[in-house]
Formats: C-alpha cells, structure tokens, sequence
C-alpha cells in the first residue's frame, strides 16, 4: 500500500511529492520497514513543512487521554506509573516522578553515559548499525569519517572492514572507550565540538557517517553543510536519528546513571522529519536514501528494552549525496 505523506522541496526549487510504502519483511534478522519514494510535483506548489496523513487502519493506545478538563489514566503499571487524581496526590505524583530524571548538558551526559552505552541493551543502537552499512555499502580502502563516533561503535566496525578511519567526538569519556576498543585499526580519533564546524579538509572522505546524532543539534544546516563540505564528489554521507514519533512515547535519548540510579537524559532537540530533510536540501545535498524503521518481532525477542516498541517506528535514516 502506498500513501501520500508529504513533501519536500528539491534543488531546483520544485515541490518534491512524498510517498511512503507499508511493508513487512520476511527473511530472519530483516527489520519491518517503511521507504519513501520521491515524485517530482509543480514547481509552484505551496510547500511549507511535511504534513503527514495517518492510516486509516492505524491504531492509537495512549496511555491517556484528557477528556472534559479529566485525566483518564491506564491501569497501575511499573514504579512511578499508576492512576492519577485530581489534588495533592495528582500533584505528588507528578512530582516524583518528575524528580526522578536528571537533566544534563548534551556533553555531562555523555561523559556520564560512556561507562554503560556499549552494555545497556540499546535497541536503537541494534536497529540502526545493519542498516547505517547497507547504505555506505563496501568500505574496503576508503577514508570513513565518524561523526559523533561516541565509543567507537561505527569507527571500530568499519575499520575491521578494511575502511582508514578519522572518528570525531567531544566527549572524552567516549572517546577513552572508543580507544580502547579500536587496538591496532587504522583509526585517527579527534576530540572536538561538532557545533564549531569540523577540523577536517575538503573533499576528503569517500563516506561519512553521523550515528545518532542529529537529535542533539540545534543548526543542522550547519551541521549538514559541514558533511557535505568534508565528503568527496562521488561520496555517500549516512546520517541516522530517533525517529521522533518516539516522542509520542516521552522517549528521548536517555540511560540509567550506573552511580546515581536514576533516569538521566543528555539535552536534545525536538527534531522533526521535516527539519531533517529541510536541512539537507537546503544546503545542496541530494536524497539517495529515506527510510524508517521499526521494531519487529526478532529485535523485540533477542532485547527485552525492545519489547515494548514492537511495531512503533524508531529508527530515521538518510543516504546523501553532495
């Protein structure tokens, strides 16, 4: 099935028509799958952001609603979840539960996050690197920039793959496991800001990859101009997010501070797919890839943190070309 979903503007300043197909793979370890296809529309179309049409056979199970000024809430779950009352305790129980999350800078939390990040189960992370590979496709021989590379996750595959790595972060927490992790591989770390630009020449990588992100970047014009500086004519940048309908859920990037107990969640954006592909566009880039990706049955089995996404989407990927 194929539904209209939107649109984007291309180089050329035309409406770009954007559609979705529904599909779920079959084969083991593939991942359910939603692709966009692109259809040139009129030049002169009103285009202001990507308007998104639900399914009608989609189903919606909020955990609550508002309803005449009321709050209906779901039946008692885990710790800190239950029903809510007008009142005091309506107002207590916002409260703690408020409390029980620290809010850092994007850079405070990372450092924090590093001691657990390649041990927390992530699924978004289990999701993301099979598909972030399909798009770079075979690295043998050629120069790969990580952006972001936190603890080395992409640098370190893509270097055991025959790729001359350069892996960029600004935490040096991260950076210290990336290290360690990397041994005897052909892989140059670099501890810097991605906000103020990159320390790296012109033309100079064949692919780039920038691994879940984006999220935390408030100027991605600058960021994406930045990519599309720094990679080769004929290269593929490889850029993958949250998908943001994962704030439906009130998820962000977020751990467990192994020290403190407590939900702690590094500063992010309030993205959108629209202002991912803007950004893009904007500065010059072309779309070759546009995906999304949910969780299936096989991820949700092998990782229990999935379980409770099956079926929603989670992962946004974008294949761009200079």
């Amino acid at each position: 099935m194929t539904v209209v979903i939107g649109a984007v503007v291309a180089h050329d300043g035309s409406l770009l028509r954007v559609r979705r197909s529904a599909g779920t793979s079959s084969g083991r370890g593939e991942r359910a799958m939603r692709s966009m296809s692109v259809e040139p529309q009129a030049r002169h179309a009103p285009f202001s952001t990507i308007s998104w049409m639900q399914s009608p056979h989609a189903t919606q199970t909020p955990s609550s609603r508002r309803t005449c000024g009321h709050v209906r809430s779901a039946p008692a779950g885990p710790a800190g979840e239950g029903t809510l009352h007008h009142g005091t305790r309506a107002r207590r129980t916002v409260y703690e539960r408020r409390m029980a999350v620290d809010h850092l800078s994007t850079k405070e939390g990372y450092d924090r996050w590093a001691e657990v990040y390649d041990t927390d189960g992530n699924p978004l992370v289990a999701l993301e690197e099979p598909e972030v590979d399909r798009v770079l496709g075979d690295v043998t021989g050629l120069a790969v920039a990580d952006i972001g590379t936190g603890t080395g996750r992409h640098a370190v595959r893509l270097a055991a793959a025959g790729a001359r790595v350069t892996a960029v972060d600004f935490s040096e927490q991260m950076l210290a496991r990336a290290r360690a992790k990397a041994g005897a591989l052909d892989i140059a770390f670099v501890c810097h800001d991605l906000t103020h630009g990159l320390p790296l020449a012109d033309a100079s990588f064949d692919r780039v990859v920038c691994g879940l992100v984006v999220d935390h970047i408030a100027d991605l014009a600058g960021l994406f101009g930045e990519l599309k500086r720094i990679t080769r004519p004929d290269g593929i940048i490889a850029v993958s997010v949250m998908h943001p309908a994962m704030m439906l859920k009130g998820v962000q990037a977020r751990f467990t501070d192994p020290t403190t107990g407590r939900e702690t969640r590094p500063a992010s954006h309030p993205n959108q797919l629209s202002d991912y592909v803007r950004a893009a566009v904007t500065v010059g880039l072309g779309i070759a890839h546009i995906s999304e990706h949910a969780v299936d049955a096989e991820l949700a089995a092998r990782l229990p943190r999935a379980q409770k996404y099956l079926g929603w989407p989670m992962l946004f990927l974008l294949g761009l070309r200079p």
